[in-house]
């Protein structure tokens, strides 16, 4: 596990997974369980949370091994869930989710290396549903998250734990902006 903790108001988030809950929340001042989500039945990714507001409700949003999902921070209601694992690629069809998600204007980015396709997903006017947006193999970044800039995705790809190549993607469409090689 490489989860940094997220704090939401009084309260500490972390991302155990599992058979028993997805996320939990406990007290920040003295440790005590607050609430524990219902379980989506997943292992734990690398994944980092970060809090996102749409449609006027506050989330946290993470990735398990295979779901990309949302969580009601006062609660610990699962808002949303969207699978992932669909989108792994390659030999081995890793679902080794190391990236932190990217939130913007009600779409949820999300990539991770290994051959692992990344996908966009578009949420619902209300915010209790994610949609599928668009899906590219040209971005799959193994580690170090992505940026959004105007209306881009900047990151590297991976071809292997040494070699890939800086990428910009349509932050709408996905389309291809360049591609470009690593100078060492």
């Amino acid at each position: 596990i490489s989860e940094s903790l997220l704090l939401v108001d009084d309260k500490v988030i972390y991302t155990p997974g599992g058979n028993l809950t997805t996320m939990v929340a406990f007290n920040k001042e003295n440790g005590t369980l607050i609430w524990q989500s219902e379980s989506l039945k997943d292992n734990p990714s690398y994944t980092s949370p970060m809090i996102a507001e749409w449609a006027g409700k506050r989330m946290i949003i993470n990735a398990s091994q295979s779901y990309l999902f949302a969580i009601q921070p006062d609660s610990g209601n699962v808002i949303w869930k969207f699978d992932i694992s669909v989108f792994a690629g390659g030999e081995w069809r890793a679902n080794t989710q190391t990236n932190t998600p990217l939130f913007y204007n009600g779409k949820v980015f999300y990539t991770s290396g290994y051959d692992h396709r990344c996908v966009m997903v578009e949420l619902s006017e209300e915010g209790d549903k994610a949609y599928f947006s668009w899906v590219s193999d040209m971005m799959d970044v193994h580690h170090g998250g992505v940026v959004r800039l105007g209306e881009y995705i900047y990151g590297p790809n991976w071809e292997s734990n040494r070699m890939g190549r800086w990428v910009c993607l349509d932050w709408n469409t996905g389309d291809l902006q360049y591609e470009a090689e690593w100078e060492n």
